[in-house]
């Protein structure tokens, strides 16, 4: 197991198996996340613009998440997913402040967007993960 993805799901209270063990993970969802999940990612990640893009919000909205309640489904499935892209970018850059001004660039790989415009979707989502695992493989920069 990776050891920062543990840090991570350590970090934010969640079993350190969610992001290795798909039935973890889904049986989470299912369950629904709470909302204190999020109030700790966003001071651990920060990225609360992405966070409110992902989960189609603004900065009140996310306040209001972030309670005891836990998220329905579909939130639970996009804050984990986001937390889990956030960690990536984080690990391939190997800096916090590196990966913040990437995610605020405009990347070539990414159509000349800039991935944090890509949160919003699923798609979005997955191909931020491509590009950043290239990143991390030395395919481009």
């Amino acid at each position: 197991m990776d050891s920062s993805l543990h840090t991570i799901t350590t970090e934010l209270g969640l079993d350190p198996r969610i992001f290795h063990n798909p039935a973890h993970f889904i049986a989470s969802v299912r369950e629904g996340v709470s909302g204190q999940v999020l109030r700790r990612a966003l001071r651990q990640l920060g990225s609360e613009l992405i966070f409110a893009q992902a989960l189609h919000t603004d900065s009140a909205g996310l306040e209001s998440y972030c309670t005891d309640t836990p998220l329905d489904r579909r939130r639970s499935e996009v804050l984990l997913d986001t937390i889990r892209i956030l960690d990536r970018v984080r690990r391939t850059w190997e800096s916090n402040e590196l990966a913040q001004q990437w995610l605020h660039s405009n990347v070539p790989a990414l159509g000349g967007v800039k991935p944090v415009e890509m949160f919003d979707t699923y798609e979005g989502r997955r191909w931020v993960t491509q590009v950043a695992e290239k990143v991390e493989h030395g395919d481009f920069s």
